[in-house]
């Protein structure tokens, strides 16, 4: 994949594939599949209260077959996708650029490529090969908004975050731990994601999977004066996730004086 990626930048680019696009859709499909499996035996015990038939053996064939079409669609589409055009970070001179691995929508949601002087601060993370790998900070600070949140933002925080870390612990954490013990790298790079914050609150994740990668990007940051907190949170942000997304809050490449990130 190196030689491939290779052909399209120059010697002083970094370019960082991300991984991340192989676990968007995994916690998604594991909630459908046992929703289905749970709707599915309801309705046959609904149907056939006077019928003699064995729930269990239902319930086991039905979790076998949308368990080979969970594992067909995770373990070997996405992949062999991945494979054939992945998507990947680049950063160059002036520039930081993203780009969505084959033919999708969501790259049209996002800017593609910012400016390098835009950038507010670098942090880290634990978990964030997820599916706010881009997004934007609310303009209120942690603190400000658990203030004025209601009670069901609150439980709807603790929601997201029980999803995220069930994902993680459930395909993330045993992805990385396979590769980067079959790599041989340090494994405290599972605490080194990077966080790029933008000066208008929004944000990419870059997945740090190799050593020599972190070093790369913490040399950028020197070499471009771009501040690198000492600091890592457990997921990046969960403000601005599913049903508590405010409608300003969007994903923009506006840079407008008095919307930079306090």
């Amino acid at each position: 994949m190196e030689k491939e990626l290779k052909s399209f930048r120059n010697k002083n680019d970094i370019i960082i594939n991300d991984h991340g696009v192989l676990f968007e859709y995994n916690f998604g499909l594991l909630i459908f599949s046992v929703a289905l499996i749970l709707t599915i035996n309801d309705l046959i015990i609904f149907f056939t209260t006077d019928i003699q038939i064995d729930i269990s053996f239902v319930r086991a064939s039905l979790v076998i077959i949308i368990s080979i079409v969970l594992v067909h669609y995770v373990l070997i589409r996405f992949p062999k996708k991945f494979k054939l055009q992945p998507a990947y970070f680049k950063f160059t001179d002036n520039t930081i650029e993203y780009h969505y691995f084959g033919d999708s929508s969501n790259i049209k949601k996002i800017e593609s490529t910012i400016d390098i002087q835009y950038i507010n601060s670098i942090e880290y993370c634990i978990i964030g090969e997820l599916n706010n790998r881009f997004g934007r900070y609310h303009k209120l600070t942690p603190w400000q908004l658990y203030r004025q949140s209601s009670i069901g933002v609150h439980i709807g925080k603790i929601t997201i975050f029980s999803r995220f870390v069930i994902e993680y612990i459930l395909f993330v954490l045993p992805y990385r731990l396979w590769r980067l013990y079959c790599d041989k790298e340090p494994f405290y790079l599972l605490s080194k994601n990077i966080i790029i914050r933008f000066s208008n609150r929004n944000y990419f994740i870059v997945n740090i999977y190799s050593e020599s990668d972190l070093k790369a990007l913490q040399s950028y940051c020197k070499k471009h004066n771009i501040p690198i907190k000492n600091k890592t949170r457990i997921v990046a942000h969960l403000q601005n996730q599913g049903w508590f997304t405010p409608k300003e809050e969007i994903w923009t490449d506006n840079f407008k004086k008095g919307d930079e990130y306090e």
